[in-house]
């Protein structure tokens, strides 16, 4: 008898799973064949709006972005669509609104992804423990040696030269090779030394702090000034880097405080241009909230076709444009 029950459980969970099922698919097929909002309001209220449908994994978002119906879209957020699920294809609800330049729909899926963003911030602020109902939260606690501080830094490094002539940095997480920093970010670096100096009052007085040396790209275009910094302070925590620091003679020279403008490199959701564009204009109300005022700089991130950049390592930066802060005290 036992065992007749459990069939039961598992047939009605599946008869459950089908009908779920069912009415997401019919909803996106809805959608695809351009019915409206004020026709489909009984289906989206029926429907589970997190379904994606198995062969792309389309999500009634992605269908509505497809169909560039702006009204839409505010109905399918205002009921709970989810802004930030991707399809089979990595590909958001607003990475297909920008492929249709469509700039209304992308701007209205990217302003519910930043208004979920804040509310999670503030209540995660009064409460690690609390659950937000209606709400997916894609964030994971991440307990390898790239997600994990600690582990991290008793992680062993090694710095090597790929077959392109290419510096990098990489550290083993499991079966992975997972690059921390790596020869093609050069290009950003340049672009942020240059926003960082040019046209500033201290110029012939410049004092430098910055916070992770890695291969030391951006510390040596700093030295490279003319004239260089009077003041360069370098903050870095791991055994291994400090090492390769002291063997390249970043021990010998007069180091240690601040600049007026600072800069970071911005990595934030940096694997899909939408949660990029989210977690950069997050980042941007952050940094007023601390007296601190931001302009950003799009810099084109180049792919050579003839050459692997990450060298065979996990890539942790996929989008075309890096947004580069530069930020400054409100009010110098």
């Amino acid at each position: 008898m036992k065992r007749k029950a459990e069939e039961v459980i598992e047939d009605d969970s599946d008869v459950e799973m089908h009908n779920l099922a069912s009415l997401g698919t019919a909803l996106i097929e809805a959608i695809f064949e351009g019915q409206q909002e004020s026709a489909l309001i009984d289906l989206i209220a029926a429907s589970p709006l997190w379904y994606q449908e198995e062969v792309e994994g389309m999500s009634c978002l992605h269908a509505a972005a497809y169909m560039q119906n702006p009204g839409l879209i505010r109905l399918l957020i205002e009921k709970g669509a989810t802004w930030n699920a991707t399809d089979k294809f990595g590909n958001t609800a607003g990475d297909i609104a920008l492929s249709f330049n469509d700039t209304e729909c992308y701007t209205i899926i990217r302003d519910a992804g930043l208004r979920q963003e804040l509310l999670l911030n503030l209540l995660s602020s009064r409460s690690k423990q609390e659950r937000v109902e209606g709400v997916l939260n894609l964030q994971a606690k991440d307990t390898t040696e790239i997600g994990d501080t600690e582990k991290y830094l008793k992680s062993k490094l090694r710095f090597k030269t790929d077959e392109h002539g290419q510096e990098i940095c990489t550290v083993q997480s499991g079966t992975r090779e997972v690059g921390v920093m790596m020869g093609w970010e050069r290009d950003i670096m340049e672009k942020t030394v240059a926003r960082l100096t040019e046209g500033h009052p201290a110029s012939r007085n410049f004092k430098i702090l910055n916070i992770g040396f890695g291969l030391g790209i951006i510390d040596s275009m700093f030295e490279s000034l003319s004239p260089p910094p009077s003041l360069h302070v370098i903050v870095e925590a791991h055994p291994d880097v400090l090492a390769n620091m002291r063997s390249k003679g970043w021990y010998d020279r007069p180091q240690s405080a601040t600049t007026s403008r600072f800069s970071f490199f911005n990595g934030l959701g940096a694997t899909n241009s939408l949660f990029h564009d989210v977690y950069t204009r997050v980042a941007e109300l952050h940094l007023a909230d601390i007296g601190l005022d931001i302009q950003w700089s799009d810099v084109e991130v180049k792919d050579d076709p003839n050459m692997d950049k990450w060298g065979g390592t996990q890539k942790y930066f996929s989008v075309p444009l890096y947004r580069l802060p530069v930020a400054s005290l409100r009010g110098t």
